[in-house]
């Protein structure tokens, strides 16, 4: 294969992380491909692990069969390990979808963006120019808190189970309960721990969603015993022990942690549910890499902003150890990336600040 040839790459930024079961990009359509559609699939496998593809549009004007050369790269923002996977070869008759790649060890930290970059190469004849598409895609992430309590918690028993609450934090009205149950720790042990059992009430998609609980002390303030955060699917019961924490060592602390002998408990969900915003944008320039891309536009946008000292900036231009000041216009003429950003509601626009 040679890798000079004339391609088109795709670069697909995902906003507030990959915690959909099944994400796909918008269409898009090369025109340098005979016309045909394309689009990316991204699934999360767990919570470093994700899966990716491509797919050929069911209804595009290209032939019949159309044969791709294509290999994928993954780039979290925050984290410097990047994927690199072989070149794979596929011919896509319409509605086909290729061979699947996957993305390991990668650190997936729901908060942060994460940019997937797919290379093509036609797999007969060549294109006579290479071509680069932007595309964005934004979740919508919401939080649902609540504090839920044991009343009468010195009669609270082995094996019994109490519902701190059944919660509707999900846009489809899908419901989660939160449980609260005491075991013995051992035969030989007598302390008790402390379970929480999360049961969904339906089982739709897969999706992910991220957990703290909390026990509050006296005041109503977090404390550090008993404090458990993770990151789980919707439709699976899942059951976990608060750490550093017991039964006994709650009472011995009555009044700490106990109001009219009731302990308070806080939870915390942070979820995802619908695509909010995508687009479609076409750029010309060529880079071989997401950072270089970003490296370039910086350098060109930092040079620029130092011209101009004196003219009130709209935005800043941050890196990892400095911030610039910097114009909105004078980035967007002078890539087409920022461009896309401030022509729309993006953080950065919302913020003014580019990271």
């Amino acid at each position: 294969m040679d890798y000079e040839r004339k391609g088109v790459t795709i670069t697909w930024q995902i906003e507030n992380g990959v915690c959909i079961e099944d994400l796909h990009s918008p269409v898009i359509f090369l025109d340098v491909m005979d016309g045909t559609n394309w689009r990316l699939w991204v699934r999360r496998m767990s919570k470093k692990i994700i899966s990716l593809t491509i797919e050929r549009g069911a209804e595009d004007n290209g032939p019949k069969e159309f044969g791709l050369h294509y290999e994928f790269f993954v780039n979290e923002l925050q984290c410097s390990y990047s994927t690199r996977k072989r070149m794979h070869t596929f011919r896509f008759l319409k509605g086909d979808k290729g061979n699947i790649v996957e993305g390991r060890r990668l650190q997936m930290d729901s908060s942060d963006s994460t940019t997937i970059r797919c290379k093509l190469w036609r797999l007969w004849g060549s294109i006579s120019k290479s071509s680069h598409f932007f595309v964005r895609t934004r979740l919508t992430k919401e939080s649902y808190i609540f504090r839920g309590k044991v009343e009468k918690f010195s009669d609270f028993s082995h094996y019994e189970k109490k519902t701190l609450k059944t919660v509707t934090p999900f846009m489809d009205e899908r419901e989660i309960t939160v449980n609260l149950s005491l075991f013995p720790l051992s035969a030989s042990n007598s302390d008790t721990i402390m379970e929480i059992e999360l049961t969904p009430m339906s089982h739709q998609a897969d999706n992910f969603f991220d957990f703290q609980i909390f026990i509050l002390d006296s005041s109503g303030n977090k404390s550090d015993i008993g404090k458990f955060e993770n990151q789980f699917r919707v439709r699976r019961n899942v059951k976990f022990v608060l750490p550093n924490v017991s039964k006994e060592y709650i009472m011995e602390n009555a009044k700490h942690y106990l109001t009219n002998d009731a302990l308070s408990l806080r939870c915390e969900f942070t979820f995802w549910s619908v695509i909010e915003y995508e687009n479609v944008e076409r750029t010309e320039f060529e880079a071989d890499s997401v950072s270089e891309v970003k490296q370039t536009d910086f350098s060109k946008a930092v040079e620029l902003s130092k011209a101009r000292d004196g003219i009130p900036c709209d935005t800043k231009l941050q890196t990892a150890t400095e911030t610039f000041p910097a114009h909105t216009n004078i980035l967007s003429a002078q890539s087409p990336v920022f461009e896309a950003m401030f022509k729309t509601n993006m953080k950065e626009t919302i913020q003014k600040c580019v990271r």
